[in-house]
């Protein structure tokens, strides 16, 4: 069965206040705000079977990635053959100490991508996924060999790991391929110094010999227009808040911009201001000592889901679960056995890894979450900025780009959904359409409802949408929604993963996709309204424009 539902979008300005759903007959219900979104037992329950499935998948990669693998691979050895000659050779063009501006100073290339890139995965302080945990040695040294080192190999006919690799060192690669593209786009997306940081980057990719130097930035022009769009970073889409301080005093929701802490909705004013030195000794915030925010992470917060063990300094359980639902599995995941590794408890303690996480901060609560949680499906940070960065990378260093590659662009987004999912960074819904829309060479990804397309918005200012079929027309102009971004995801997810993991978990993700239909047949016997299909529409409003709510 389908079930409609109507949202209102509720914005002051830019800005999301609130989402409200249209209810039969009565007021208005608002389903999401600063707070977070607000699901009721059987939803929070069928999300909780979501988080379960999407970990057992993103483990199952991790260990027996296959092709995924081997684009990994390709585009690693790409990326050092690129970085090496960067950090030798001081008298590359690119390397000038003003070659580049970034943030804003003027710097040599090389030593951008020390901060941006080696420092993340070799530092000592580091809490990345896939970092340096071995002491001493050079850390370029290090990311040199982990990236020219082959993971896989042919293994009687299938792609294994190599000796002495593992997921650990898949993670590495996906790592460095998303900083790697994450500072491409910060240097190309300057608009003031974006044609100098240019002429530098074609200096760093000249050694591919192919054409990625001449066409690195009509290729980063081409993925702004086509994927990580002004759509993507929609506010009212990607609109997210810190989950509230464990503390005796009100603290007030503020804008993150204003002080400098990025994007969303930041819980660093206490409302009474003789609460604020508490505070601020709390977060760590000496600005006097050049200190700010030092502890905004790792401050305890309600709702964290992740707990740190005692004795240390990060939590090491992988995934988006709470203790409690890894603790109490429903049955038809706790009687899951995967071959010699155990069942599914013991899989999940073999993956620990001490590292941080956004997800016990952050809580999402735009439009694409909110539509997410209502389908049952989880959520961590809205449509992923990591993965278009990724995705980035290799289309900076492939030979000839990578839209309409689904031979490249799939597996590389099934590496990067189980790389998010690990990290407790982003869900599979925030990370496997963006790949699956560039594999498709879609004209533009859209994750932000009740927006228009920017392709029919171009099309109508240079007065070509007269020349298609009224429905085509309506088609382009009318404002978007996610239903084709969330609906069968999963079982899309699991032919995705046939076609280019590893041939030997093929049956343990059958299982996995039969434990998690099986459990949500069970929530449906119990609670009949999770058997509607929810197919969304959200329209956006000023709050002068809607009247009460509940």
């Amino acid at each position: 069965m389908v079930n409609s539902v109507n949202l209102k979008a509720c914005t002051a300005g830019s800005q999301l206040s609130e989402i409200r759903a249209e209810t039969a007959g009565g007021p208005d219900k608002v389903v999401s705000s600063e707070k977070g979104v607000s699901l009721d037992q059987a939803q929070e329950a069928a999300v909780s079977n979501s988080r379960l499935f999407e970990a057992g998948v993103s483990m199952m990669i991790l260990d027996d990635p296959g092709q995924i693998g081997r684009v990994f691979d390709d585009y690693g050895a790409k990326l050092a053959s690129v970085l090496t000659p960067l950090f030798a050779d001081g008298d590359k063009a690119c390397n000038k100490p003003d070659a580049v501006v970034f943030n804003g100073k003027p710097m040599a290339l090389r030593d951008v991508f020390r901060s941006t890139l080696v420092s993340p995965l070799t530092s000592p302080a580091s809490d990345q996924i896939g970092r340096k945990t071995t002491s001493g040695g050079s850390g370029e040294d290090w990311i040199h060999t982990q990236l020219s080192s082959p993971l896989m190999r042919e293994q009687g006919g299938e792609l294994k790991y190599a000796d002495q690799k593992g997921g650990n060192d898949l993670l590495t690669k996906i790592k460095a391929a998303s900083s790697f593209g994450t500072t491409v786009w910060q240097l190309l997306n300057d608009k003031t110094h974006g044609k100098q940081n240019g002429e530098a980057l074609r200096d760093m990719l000249t050694p591919l010999g192919g054409s990625q130097s001449r066409d690195c930035v009509a290729r980063f022009d081409e993925f702004k227009s086509r994927t990580r769009t002004e759509r993507f970073d929609d506010a009212v889409s990607r609109m997210r808040s810190e989950r509230p301080l464990q503390v005796d005093y009100q603290v007030d929701y503020s804008s993150a911009g204003d002080h400098g802490l990025g994007f969303g909705r930041v819980a660093v004013t206490a409302h009474d201001a003789k609460n604020q030195p508490a505070l601020d000794a709390l977060l760590g915030h000496k600005p006097a000592e050049g200190q700010r925010y030092a502890n905004i992470n790792g401050v305890p917060r309600h709702g964290a889901p992740i707990d740190t063990p005692e004795g240390e300094r990060m939590p090491t359980r992988p995934f988006t679960m709470s203790r409690a639902e890894v603790e109490k599995l429903p049955e038809a995941y706790a009687k899951l056995q995967f071959g010699d590794k155990g069942g599914f408890q013991e899989l999940l303690k073999q993956h620990e890894f001490p590292h941080g996480t956004g997800v016990n901060r952050w809580q999402p609560y735009g439009t694409f979450a909110t539509e997410s949680n209502l389908r049952g499906l989880p959520s961590a940070g809205a449509q992923s900025g990591g993965t278009c960065d990724t995705l980035l990378a290799l289309h900076t260093l492939s030979d000839e780009g990578i839209y309409n590659r689904p031979d490249i662009v799939e597996p590389a987004t099934l590496g990067v959904a189980a790389f998010m999912n690990f990290g407790a960074y982003h869900t599979f819904a925030e990370t496997i359409p963006i790949g699956m829309s560039v594999a498709n060479d879609d004209d533009e990804y859209n994750p932000s409802s009740g927006t228009a397309s920017a392709y029919g918005e171009a099309l109508q200012k240079q007065g070509k949408l007269q020349d298609l079929p009224g429905y085509a027309a309506a088609e382009l102009t009318a404002p978007t929604h996610t239903n084709l971004q969330h609906d069968a995801l999963y079982d899309r997810l699991a032919n995705l993963v046939g076609q280019h993991a590893g041939a030997g978990i093929a049956g343990h993700v059958a299982d996995l996709s039969e434990a998690h239909k099986s459990t949500l047949e069970a929530l449906r016997s119990e609670h009949p309204e999770l058997r509607e299909t929810p197919q969304i529409q959200t329209t956006r409003l000023e709050l002068g424009q809607i009247g009460q709510h509940v």
